[in-house]
């Protein structure tokens, strides 16, 4: 376990030092007190916090001035789906809902098309 003392020193200026161990720590913050004339010492305890880091995208629309600018008032992302399992070796991969609606409409001859005319964004089928 780490351990961090703080202190402000003689000169009035904020210090702070790490130790490994609880008595080193304590020796550290006596050290400062009586020799070193340090005030407000105070010795604190360090614990890793878990954390892990996300990969987000931003979709930014060209301007009129040739400029990207973040879409206004966009919705917050929904939390990625956690990452697929891999499969057993040799098995033959399986095609997602989408994938398999994709190569139905591509069979059936039908394409979607944007509407995107005054920002609309409405799909229809040609």
């Amino acid at each position: 376990m780490e351990y961090l003392v703080r202190f402000t020193s003689a000169e009035g200026r904020d210090g702070q030092h790490s130790a490994q161990d609880l008595d080193s720590a304590l020796q550290l913050a006596e050290h400062l007190r009586n020799t070193e004339e340090a005030t407000d010492v105070q010795v604190y305890r360090v614990e890793p916090v878990p954390i892990r880091f996300k990969a987000s995208y931003t979709v930014e629309v060209e301007q009129e001035d040739g400029e990207y600018a973040p879409i206004e008032g966009a919705p917050a992302l929904p939390e990625a789906p956690p990452a697929a399992l891999p499969e057993a070796p040799g098995a033959a991969p399986a095609a997602s809902e989408e994938e398999a609606e994709d190569s139905q409409d591509s069979e059936q001859g039908d394409d979607l098309l944007v509407d995107n005319a005054g920002g609309s964004g409405l799909l229809s089928r040609s």
